[in-house]
């Protein structure tokens, strides 16, 4: 619609982006939407899990794996142009609702009205470690990683007083890394197996 007509660029600030066929579309169409339209946010509106016909069981109480696909999911976009992650429902009752439509999903957050009580899920700390240290307005840097197994975001705050380090490694061995920063300094690092870490240090 854009390149059909000039004038529809005025109008335009941003693309939604959902992420329920990741599998399918690689994140490079991020790449060349960004390359085309440099001016334009990349957003992810909508996450969600237990969304699909063969996620039998809606809510996983404690399901780290599902914490694994957003850490993996937030970290990969940002990567490549994104400038904000939305959760679909950051809360939501035992059984994936309330919804209309009957479609339950997990949420980070699930209440037990009955109890009077709420769990915080691994996909909330998950969040977390985005969300808690990353400030609005920081950039993303660009990592350079001899690990292919370890998944890495790294940001400089708004005034360049901190950067931030999330280093997810998804793999079933410890593995033992260097955090280098532009040669400046260095530190040994062990991530333990299946495990998220974030970072904070004087820029």
């Amino acid at each position: 619609m854009m390149e059909s007509n000039s004038k529809l660029n005025f109008y335009v600030d941003g693309v939604a982006i959902h992420w329920y066929w990741d599998q399918l579309v690689p994140v490079s169409v991020m790449d060349k939407v960004h390359t085309k339209y440099p001016n334009l946010l990349l957003i992810n509106t909508e996450a969600s899990l237990g969304d699909k016909p063969w996620d039998l069981i809606k809510v996983q109480l404690g399901s780290w794996r599902r914490a694994e696909k957003y850490i993996t999911d937030i970290i990969e976009n940002f990567n490549h142009g994104m400038v904000a992650w939305l959760e679909w429902n950051l809360s939501l009752n035992e059984q994936g609702g309330p919804n209309w439509k009957k479609n339950y999903i997990d949420a980070p957050i699930i209440v037990n009205a009955a109890k009077d009580e709420f769990y915080k899920q691994p996909m909330f700390y998950a969040i977390g470690h985005f969300s808690k240290f990353i400030q609005t307005g920081s950039r993303v840097l660009k990592v350079v990683s001899s690990h292919t197994t370890v998944e890495v975001l790294a940001t400089l705050d708004q005034d360049k007083n901190h950067v931030v380090a999330v280093l997810f490694n998804p793999s079933n061995k410890n593995v033992n890394i260097t955090i280098s920063d532009q040669g400046k300094r260095s530190t040994p690092l062990t991530l333990l197996r299946r495990s998220v870490v974030t970072l904070m240090y004087r820029a």
